[in-house]
This record gives C-alpha cells, sequence and structure tokens, in this order.
C-alpha cells in the first residue's frame, strides 16, 4: 500500500469566496451500504481543510492494469454549512504519491421555509485508465 494527499477547498458557488469554519466530512464505501468515517475537518479562512493523507493502492498496481483493483482510493466527501445546501461528492479518487484537489461549491439555500430544500450530490465516474 501507498498514500496519497487529499486536499478540500469549501467556497461559496456564486462569488467562490472561502467559507470558514465548515464541517467537512471524509468516509469510505466499505461495500455493503457501510461508511467508515476517516477524518471530520473545518475549513479555516481560506475555506481549506488541513491535507490528509490516504492509504491507496501502491502505485505498480496503478500502473498495471487488468489487476481487477481500482488503481486509487475512492472517497465520499461531504459539506455542510448553515445558510447552504449541504453538498456530498461520492468516489472522489486519490492517487498514490498524488495530492488530489476537491474544490466543493456550495450554494445558498432558500429562506422561504415553505421550498424544500435538497442537497447536491455529485458522483465522479472512474477514469478509465
Amino acid at each position: 500500500m501507498a498514500e496519497g494527499t487529499l486536499k478540500v477547498r469549501v467556497t461559496t458557488s456564486n462569488a467562490l469566496l472561502p467559507l470558514h469554519g465548515v464541517p467537512v466530512v471524509i468516509s469510505r464505501d466499505d461495500g455493503n451500504g457501510k461508511r467508515t468515517l476517516l477524518a471530520v475537518k473545518t475549513t479555516d479562512q481560506n475555506g481549506d481543510i488541513p491535507p490528509l493523507k490516504v492509504e491507496t493502492p501502491s502505485l505498480s498496481e496503478s500502473q498495471s492494469s487488468g489487476q481487477g483493483e481500482l488503481p486509487f482510493t475512492q472517497l465520499i466527501i461531504t459539506a455542510d454549512a448553515p445558510g447552504y445546501y449541504r453538498i456530498e461528492v461520492d468516489d472522489a479518487q486519490v492517487f498514490p504519491d498524488t495530492t488530489s484537489i476537491q474544490n466543493l461549491e456550495l450554494l445558498p439555500s432558500s429562506t422561504d421555509p415553505n421550498l424544500r430544500e435538497e442537497d447536491e450530490r455529485f458522483s465522479i465516474q472512474p477514469q478509465n485508465l
């Protein structure tokens, strides 16, 4: 096994202004609908969380085809801030010996209590390597 690094930045969607104090949850899907919590980090004044080291397949495995294992680790990244819709990114990819950057742009939520608020959810498709 090897290690990759995940960086996450949280901003407002319209102006791309950094959001401070937003909890960001990083987890992994264990396959049976269960998630393993890897970390909960809070954004700083720049909207960034501290870099997170993540276990990944080894670099040699990631460069070989046909081994059946994905050459990267897939994560679920969630951010939820008051006044904004919750956002979740499924299958964010972290490669060995690489820094992966995930930008999360939060949409302001409606102030009308009669409108139904829905989360934003994105799924990243595996790369064809």
